[in-house]
């Protein structure tokens, strides 16, 4: 262990050797190389400035469960709890832009894009009419039902955590299409495949594009022949005049 200034390091002092760094001065930064293995009963706390609650892993303070989370100021907070990602100052940000985060079957995040410079090989899409024919239902979102019924199971009072998440849950009915009759109909383009074969979701952004462009399509052939029906009908006029 050395001490130089502010400056702690404990193990080697090469850069192949393992150690860690604690270095508070401009950068304020904590390094580590090597493995860090650590064994807690409930949680290690990180704490900044007076003591402040920076985050934590280990055992949340709210739940039972294992949790890492990082404390930005009060009430905002960035969390992976029992795999799920928490951050309630993205829902209270809002903006008028479309969505541009996608996750992919393996986890990852990415941002869509749809920019020329992003997509190769640019062809012209033809599109099956019967695409117009997709039938629009309504249901209960499964995994909204089950999670639901999961909470209702639990022994109240809940913790204030576990309370907004259960607020947070609507079994309301939820309008749209099903991937498997969007395939049906012609729409295997506007659907995804999980890792295992099997159909996810509906692109429905893009099945909109499509649907559109097929009305275009008929609304233009409505369109010339009522512009020769017309003028059908003018000839007709004029030769019984």
């Amino acid at each position: 262990m050395q001490f130089r200034g502010q400056r702690i390091s404990v193990g080697g002092t090469t850069q192949d050797d393992q150690y860690m760094l604690f270095e508070p001065g401009a950068e304020g930064r904590a390094r580590f190389q090597g493995d860090i293995e650590m064994e807690l009963s409930s949680r290690v706390r990180f704490t900044f400035g007076n003591f402040r609650t920076l985050g934590w892993m280990g055992q949340s303070p709210a739940t039972s469960n294992a949790q890492l989370a990082i404390r930005v100021q009060d009430g905002m907070s960035l969390s992976i709890d029992n795999g799920y990602i928490d951050n309630f100052s993205t829902w209270a940000n809002t903006t008028g832009a479309s969505a541009n985060v996608a996750v992919d079957s393996s986890g990852r995040f990415r941002r869509s894009s749809s920019a020329s410079r992003y997509k190769l090989d640019q062809q012209e899409l033809e599109v099956p009419e019967s695409l117009i024919d997709i039938p629009l239902i309504d249901w209960i979102d499964r995994g909204e039902y089950e999670r639901r019924a999961q909470m209702d199971e639990q022994p109240r009072p809940f913790t204030e955590k576990d309370q907004s998440l259960h607020d947070a849950i609507q079994l309301r009915r939820i309008p749209g299409v099903v991937a498997e009759t969007v395939k049906e109909y012609g729409g295997e383009q506007f659907i995804t495949y999980g890792p295992d074969g099997q159909i996810e979701e509906v692109l429905y952004d893009r099945l909109a594009l499509a649907r559109t462009g097929i009305l275009y399509r008929i609304i233009q052939a409505a369109f010339t022949e009522i512009k020769a029906l017309q003028a059908r009908v003018t000839e007709l006029e004029g030769a019984a005049a």
